[in-house]
């Protein structure tokens, strides 16, 4: 036997197919509210690749609370479902408040009368609301699931 878990990548005590899937999630956030702000008409800015990446990284932030949060509250003697509920009280709020306060920030920044300025926090907006609502709907189940 050489020692090595046969279940290593995927194993009951692997993280690495959470941050996989945290990282999907992400990056759907993004091109999800690309896609969207494409449809209703939004002009995509010379610096949108940027913005972008910009609003992965946020995502990702998010991403980590959530993970380090679960992993901090995780009880295997109770049921996944209460394993969830504590994930998302005390998680949920912390990103709850860091998404209200970006979404504020770049609301208030979509009246500035500078157009790339302009852009820049509608699609930020977007892919912050995006990102939220993917987290708390996809990625903590399929956090919980893992």
């Amino acid at each position: 036997s050489s020692g090595i878990n046969a279940e290593w990548p995927f194993g009951r005590d692997s993280n690495i197919l959470t941050m996989i899937i945290g990282m999907i999630v992400s990056g759907l956030a993004v091109v999800g509210s690309s896609g969207i702000l494409g449809f209703i008409g939004v002009p995509a800015m010379s610096l949108s690749v940027l913005v972008q990446l910009a609003g992965f990284i946020l995502c990702i932030g998010n991403i980590y609370i959530l993970m380090f949060t679960f992993n901090s509250r995780l009880d295997t003697d109770k049921p996944v479902e209460d394993n969830m509920v504590a994930t998302i009280e005390f998680g949920g709020h912390a990103i709850f408040v860091i998404t209200a306060t970006l979404l504020c920030g770049f609301l208030c920044g979509v009246y500035v009368p500078i157009p790339g300025f302009r852009s820049l926090c509608v699609q930020m907006a977007a892919i912050c609301l995006m990102a939220f609502l993917l987290q708390m709907f996809i990625f903590v189940p399929s956090m919980v699931w893992n």
